[in-house]
């Protein structure tokens, strides 16, 4: 019998729950997944592959989100989920370099199939990616809301926002289970509500058969309108592409599992971190992504003493994220940094728990009674 989901078990499948270094590769081509397919089969971005990530559900989510309970992670016994640890960023980042390097001509990621983003910095992290990669495209749903009373939640549903302003074309992340925003919202519903600005999931009502062919959740004429999903799920698989005798297998990105090094211009050529950052900032961001100035750095996670970093690093310290204005071996302090996220308030003190049980007797303590002045015994 199956256990029910909780805040302390957050997938019921932990057997399949993955470490960074245990993972063969975190980005799995959606050939994998009927509901994704492999390449895009419409619009500008056709022959595109697609990618999917799949992170622990419930762990990496808000508590506020609306399916916590009926995730349908609870149905995906054989899905591997990743672990945000702290090796996973570093691989994460060599692997869509490895992706982009070789699909110079464009790629779909969907983000996440299970779980949401879990901090400001990981989002950063995308906003990094897609400054250096012009072909990288990203799309997916969160249950991060902006306004959550949780103070975390609200910070990275504000990072997120920062993305689909300002390059919603290439990072169309939809918020998840309220109609009260303005736009990228995406809803599971019992039945077609038939409304004008409501569109269920044409794959959901066989208009077509999965994201592949169609496309609607990441294109721009739909940005302002709602998807809903229904909760009976889908009623057919995805769709098959047909093999050519010369098509070659799916690209698999393997990640680079040395702790200081990325791939940079050549796929089979190693560089050093710093040789890598370089090679990086020669790639030109798309346009649009200079607008917020916040977006043009590359993520060192944190500071580290002795470690030198180059101009544009963007660091945490003290709880805070920073973005180095010039090459500096300093701590972030002003000055040669730049404060881009301040850190937040400590959340309100909890309630005060239960009186405890009463402890055991303690051993009896000496009698002063008989102690003179000097401490001697009279």
């Amino acid at each position: 019998m199956r256990m029910p989901p909780t805040a302390s078990l957050p997938t019921i499948f932990p057997s399949t729950v993955a470490a960074s270094k245990d993972s063969p590769r975190f980005l799995v081509s959606g050939h994998n997944n009927p509901k994704l397919g492999k390449m895009v089969l419409k619009g500008p971005r056709t022959g595109w592959p697609i990618y999917q990530l799949s992170l622990e559900e419930r762990a990496t989510c808000p508590r506020s989100c609306e399916q916590w309970s009926t995730c349908y992670g609870n149905a995906m016994h054989l899905a591997r989920r990743h672990t945000p640890d702290a090796e996973f960023l570093r691989y994460l980042i060599a692997e869509v370099t490895t992706l982009c390097r070789s699909h110079p001509e464009g790629l779909l990621l969907r983000l996440h199939t299970l779980g949401d983003f879990y901090s400001v910095e990981y989002v950063y992290v995308w906003g990094s990616l897609l400054s250096q990669f012009p072909q990288l495209h990203v799309f997916g749903y969160t249950a991060r809301r902006i306004g959550d009373p949780d103070p975390e939640t609200d910070r990275i549903a504000r990072a997120i926002d920062v993305l689909t302003t300002n390059a919603w074309d290439r990072f169309a992340i939809r918020t998840s289970g309220t109609r009260s925003l303005a736009r990228s919202r995406s809803i599971v519903v019992d039945a077609d509500p038939q409304e004008p600005d409501v569109i269920v999931c044409p794959a959901q009502t066989e208009q077509t058969e999965a994201c592949a062919s169609c496309g609607l959740c990441w294109a721009s004429s739909a940005r302002d309108k709602t998807i809903a999903f229904l909760k009976h799920g889908m009623k057919t698989r995805g769709p098959a592409v047909p093999k050519a005798a010369n098509d070659p297998e799916p690209v698999v990105a393997k990640p680079v599992r040395q702790a200081t090094t990325v791939l940079a211009d050549n796929p089979g050529e190693l560089k050093t971190r710093d040789e890598a950052q370089a090679v990086a900032r020669k790639v030109a961001p798309a346009p649009g992504l200079r607008s917020g100035q916040a977006l043009d750095f590359l993520w060192r996670e944190w500071v580290r003493q002795g470690v030198k970093y180059l101009e544009g690093d963007g660091v945490t310290w003290g709880g805070s994220f920073w973005i180095a204005q010039k090459d500096t071996a300093t701590k972030p302090d002003g000055g040669e940094w730049r404060l881009a996220v301040k850190k937040g308030r400590d959340g309100k003190d909890g309630l005060a728990g239960e009186r405890g049980e009463k402890g055991l007797p303690g051993p009896a303590g000496r009698d002063l009674t008989q102690i003179g002045a000097d401490g001697s015994k009279w």
